[in-house]
């Protein structure tokens, strides 16, 4: 998670089930990426916060390219 005026980010790792929790989040529009081997990035721009909000933002991860390794 990225402010995107301030550039100030936030990382966080997910549950087993998905589910992440940001918690005393300054209001502002943020960059959030989400990132797993075997998947490829997702990126999501423009995602405002105003005080005292709370949101959902569910994100599909699609399964990223296989690469062989020749020998």
């Amino acid at each position: 998670m990225v402010n995107e005026a301030t550039g100030v980010s936030r990382d966080m790792t997910t549950s087993d089930s998905g589910d992440y929790d940001f918690v005393e989040v300054p209001v502002g529009t943020y960059r959030l990426e989400f990132d797993l081997k075997g998947f490829k990035k997702n990126v999501r721009r423009g995602v405002g916060l105003d005080i005292n909000q709370v949101i959902t933002l569910n994100m599909t991860m699609q399964v990223g390219a296989s690469k062989k390794l020749w020998t």
